[in-house]
C-alpha cells in the first residue's frame, strides 16, 4: 500500500509516496486519532479546572465515544466491516472535510459559477412568472 505524505514548505509540491504495511497504516491511524482524543480531553481538562465549567466534560464524554464509531478504524476491527461492504473503508482513507471555510477557498471559480447560475436561473423564474 502506498501513502502519500506531506512535504516540507521547502520542497516541492508534488506528494512524497511512501511504501507501508496495512497494519504500519493503521497504527499511524490510530496513534493520530488517539492524540486527537487526548488533546481534545486536555483542553477540556483545562477549562473546566481553570473555570469551572462542567458542560465541556459532558459534551467531551458523549461526542468521543460518538466519534469513535465514525473513525474507519473502528468500522473495521470494532464493528467487523471490509472494504467490500463499504467503500469509504479502502486505505489509504480520505481524510474527512472539517473545515467548510477551507472547502469554500479551495474552489472559489466554481462556487462563483454556482452562484451566478443561481442568479440566473432566479431572473429567468421571475421572467417567466
Amino acid at each position: 500500500m502506498e501513502q502519500a505524505q506531506a512535504q516540507s514548505s521547502g520542497e516541492s509540491t508534488e506528494p512524497k509516496f511512501v511504501q507501508m504495511t496495512v497494519h504500519d497504516y493503521d497504527k499511524e491511524q490510530l496513534v493520530a486519532y488517539l492524540k486527537q482524543m487526548c488533546i481534545g480531553a486536555a483542553i477540556t481538562c483545562f477549562i473546566h479546572y481553570k473555570w469551572g465549567y462542567p458542560q465541556p466534560l459532558l459534551f467531551q464524554a458523549v461526542m468521543n465515544p460518538m466519534g469513535l464509531f465514525d473513525n474507519p478504524l473502528a468500522k473495521i476491527y470494532l464493528l467487523g466491516r471490509t472494504e467490500e461492504t463499504d467503500a469509504k473503508l479502502q486505505r489509504p482513507f480520505k481524510a474527512e472535510q472539517s473545515n467548510p471555510l477551507k472547502a469554500m477557498l479551495e474552489n472559489p471559480e466554481q462556487k462563483e459559477e454556482t452562484g451566478k447560475a443561481k442568479k440566473a436561473k432566479a431572473k429567468a423564474a421571475k421572467k417567466e412568472n
